[in-house]
């Protein structure tokens, strides 16, 4: 165990470790939102988990659901995939925000 917690530690220091996917699974508190990965649309969540593999980067996530009565429901979360393999869940809780005039 110590042997490979070093080889990790020094693979960090000397840059030796590769680039990771990050496998995501995303959860919504409202069916039908649409999941946006840097402005384009990657899927929409409906009752079950939005599973996708995103390559080392960094990412601007949006969760966006129109409700109707003129305003949306509204999550982001900026995400850097990195060095090491990671899984990340997400369970974007949407803000409602107004998109024209007031509501009444």
């Amino acid at each position: 165990m110590k042997k490979i917690l070093w080889i990790m530690i020094l693979g960090i220091f000397y840059g030796q470790l590769s680039f990771s996917d990050a496998y995501i699974k995303l959860m919504s508190d409202q069916s039908g939102s649409d999941i946006y990965v840097d402005g384009e649309i990657a899927g929409t969540y409906d009752e079950l988990p939005l599973e996708f593999i995103l390559p080392a980067g960094k990412y601007l996530l949006e969760v966006k659901n129109e409700n109707g009565d003129g305003s949306y429901g509204y999550y982001s979360k900026t995400l850097k995939v990195g060095k090491i393999d990671i899984k990340v869940p997400i369970n974007a809780i949407l803000e409602k925000k107004v998109s024209r005039g007031i509501l009444s």
